[in-house]
């Protein structure tokens, strides 16, 4: 009550200055807010794009490893991918398949033209001439003259 009396005892002048004090301090305030409030958001601009880049930079580094891993591991990868072959006697024709190859290289072959030529001969020779497919055994043969290669043998047909 008494704070009412003092209120009407003041003059239009003097209510504006007692009202003008609190709210320049309450502008103070809200300015300072504003510019915490700025700063903060700026402040997560720059962790957000910091956070980009590191994402960035760790999914191009995991590509690369994933990459490097791969072409070191292709021929392990290759290998083991034979494993799983479906069924007992599809693995059993990989197996030898496989073994072919390997046996083919071994000789010094190379293994798609043995085993295109053993593959050729199968349907036309005679099971007891099975010996000369053998890798050991094996020499290439020209399908003509021009094809020829020196130091290679000539099998009759």
């Amino acid at each position: 009550m008494e704070l009412s009396r003092q209120l009407d005892k003041m003059n239009a002048a003097e209510l504006r200055n007692l009202t003008a004090t609190p709210i320049v301090q309450l502008a103070g305030r809200d300015a300072e807010r504003s510019a915490q409030a700025a700063m903060v958001a700026k402040r997560d601009a720059e962790i957000k794009a910091k956070q980009l880049k590191i994402d960035r930079v760790t999914h191009e580094m995991a590509t690369l490893k994933r990459w490097r891993y791969d072409r070191l591991n292709e021929k392990a990868l290759g290998k083991s991918n034979w494993l799983f072959a479906g069924s007992l006697r599809t693995g059993q024709r990989a197996v030898a398949i496989r073994s072919l190859i390997q046996s083919a290289k071994h000789n010094g072959h190379d293994p798609g033209r043995y085993l295109e030529d053993v593959l050729e001969r199968r349907a036309t020779q005679p099971a007891r001439r099975l010996q000369e497919r053998l890798p050991h055994r094996w020499q290439s043969t020209p399908c003509c003259s021009l094809c020829w290669v020196p130091g290679t043998v000539a099998m009759k047909r």
